[in-house]
Order: C-alpha cells, then sequence, then structure tokens
C-alpha cells in the first residue's frame, strides 16, 4: 500500500527514490517471514501421495538450493 501512496520524484525530490527502496526493502523483509506458513500451507493442501516432498524435501532446496547443485 505504501508504494502506490508514495509521492513522486516531482514532489518530495530525491527523497522518492530513496523511500521506494526502503519500501522494497521491507517489502523484501516481510516476504522472508512469510516463507515458514507458505510451506506449512503447501504441505497440507498436497495430494497424500507428495505431502512429504511439499512439506519436507522442497523448502530445503529453496532455501539451500547451491548446495545440492553441482
Amino acid at each position: 500500500m505504501a508504494l502506490a501512496l508514495m509521492p513522486t520524484y516531482f514532489q518530495i525530490g530525491i527523497w522518492a527514490p530513496i523511500l521506494l527502496a526502503a519500501f522494497r526493502f521491507l517489502q523484501g523483509l516481510s516476504l522472508g517471514g512469510e516463507f515458514g506458513g507458505g510451506i506449512t500451507l503447501t504441505g497440507e493442501f498436497a495430494p497424500p501421495a507428495r505431502d512429504a516432498l511439499c512439506g519436507l524435501v522442497l523448502p530445503k532446496l529453496l532455501r539451500d538450493p547451491d548446495h545440492y547443485l553441482p
């Protein structure tokens, strides 16, 4: 919501890109906080044959992809 209501460069000058970067940084922090809840939801709604894959294996691959790639 903050990005939609943010003033333009012509209204507040150099503070517009600074605020944009700050808001995007905060948005990224909130996205990282949702990772655990998203994985739990994925594991709960996965088909019974794939619930372990979606709830246990997939999160590990998403968090540490460089650990498993050659």
